[in-house]
């Protein structure tokens, strides 16, 4: 084999290297990892995966959940780069903010993948370390017209002028902590946001949610066939328009810290 047969065979070798580390990086896996979605199968897998390869070794590090401890860790760090307050009354000039804390391996290895976004891509990633998950809800929808009579009442009918729309959020299992709803409408490729009036909305306990209200007086929606998208969880989390379209658009209905639940109903 003369230098030439060698040099291409390597180069090779290096482009398939190459490849199997770039599908190691973008497996959509990696994303439900960190959300704490993926079955115990599939974490398994990937378990496997970070023994055999030092891309999935580095990509396991860089998305399992960093749990309490962590959590708690960079809490204190964060409180103790507060200044004490001086009780001289003379202002005293602005100090220097602190130095930044050092990110841990996991965002400096999201950099180098992500390039330009990689700043954004570590703010988000920290902002969710500090969102409790929540359990999977379940919605009930209800109210309207029933278009035969008899129907169930847990039904949700056509919703008419001067009739109710009710619509109960439940959690599988208590939720602890501050849980809020957010709603949008859709239609085709249309997605906007459904503000409901503060007074429509009910927090019962324990993460138990309801939007409650009359056709045409708090509930208010254009008339035809929508999809109502109930969005609840965390305030900090909820996704705005333009970011639940995009979860949409990757058929990811859930996060870390949040829930979209569709609805489908018809008004007039």
């Amino acid at each position: 084999m003369n230098d030439d047969d060698r040099w291409l065979r390597e180069l090779a070798q290096v482009a398939n290297d190459e490849k199997l580390a770039g599908e190691t990086r973008f497996d959509g896996r990696w994303d439900r990892l960190s959300a704490g979605d993926l079955s115990s199968e599939e974490e398994a897998a990937l378990r496997a995966l970070a023994k055999t390869s030092e891309d999935g070794r580095e990509a396991y590090k860089a998305f399992r959940p960093l749990g309490p401890e962590f959590q708690a860790r960079v809490v204190q760090k964060l409180r103790e780069q507060i200044p004490r307050p001086s009780p001289a009354p003379v202002p005293e000039p602005v100090p220097d903010p602190p130095a930044p804390l050092p990110f841990p391996w996991p965002v400096r290895r999201i950099s180098v993948w992500l390039g330009s976004g990689a700043a954004a891509a570590a703010a988000a990633v920290l902002l969710l370390i500090f969102v409790p998950p929540i359990p999977r809800y379940t919605p009930h929808p209800s109210g309207g017209v029933q278009a035969m009579r008899g129907a169930q009442s847990d039904q949700l009918g056509t919703l008419v002028p001067g009739s109710t729309f009710d619509l109960l959020l439940t959690p599988q299992t208590a939720v602890s902590g501050d849980v809020v709803v957010r709603c949008f409408l859709a239609r085709g490729s249309e997605l906007r946001p459904w503000p409901v009036p503060e007074t429509a909305i009910q927090k019962v306990g324990g993460g138990v949610l309801r939007i409650h209200g009359t056709v045409g007086s708090e509930i208010v929606i254009p008339p035809g066939g929508w999809t109502l998208w109930a969005v609840v969880g965390r305030p900090r989390a909820l996704p705005d328009a333009a970011a639940l379209r995009a979860h949409l658009a990757r058929s990811q209905t859930r996060a870390r810290g949040w829930e979209a639940l569709k609805i489908d109903l018809k008004t007039e």
